[in-house]
């Protein structure tokens, strides 16, 4: 079984689902392979879920689908990527985001020069992407927004694999 719980920072519940595992994997191990545009789901349906009072814009566990890990999508030359993420998203580029998340990964050297955030929301590139006030961004880069513009959701993630 697999679990993820949101909670405010106040430590009150917000959400939650619960998932059918495909293996007895750990999270390190599931982690440890590398980014693709075609990951497997290491969860396989879910089996509950309370999440009528999480925000609309919550993008790992408010979407019904199935749970990826080290997912690359978007542009070709500069692709996103996120450690988790929704099966239920397409390949659209800088939208619809995940669990430790990095826009356009290959600019700047390897530096964040486009947002990365711990999550991201289901929001568009530069409409309000990340959740909390976690958003990393090249200081040079005048179209991110400083920590604290954006009308943030104050979530954390717990993750449980059994």
């Amino acid at each position: 079984m697999g679990h993820i719980r949101v909670h405010r920072q106040d430590l009150a519940t917000v959400g939650f689902r619960t998932w059918q595992l495909t293996s007895t994997s750990s999270l390190q191990s599931i982690l440890s392979a590398g980014a693709t545009r075609t990951p497997t789901a290491f969860t396989a349906g879910s089996t509950a879920s309370n999440v009528t009072s999480l925000d609309a814009r919550e993008a790992i566990i408010r979407p019904a689908g199935n749970l990826v890990p080290n997912a690359q999508w978007g542009a070709s030359g500069t692709p996103d990527e996120a450690r988790i993420r929704s099966s239920t998203f397409d390949q659209t580029d800088n939208v619809n985001w995940g669990m430790g998340m990095q826009m356009d990964f290959q600019n700047n050297n390897g530096q964040p020069w486009y947002p990365s955030c711990d999550v991201g929301t289901t929001e568009a590139w530069k409409q309000w992407m990340c959740v909390g006030n976690d958003e990393i961004c090249s200081t040079s880069n005048t179209d991110c927004p400083a920590p604290g513009d954006s009308k943030e959701i104050k979530y954390d993630y717990a993750i449980y694999l059994k």
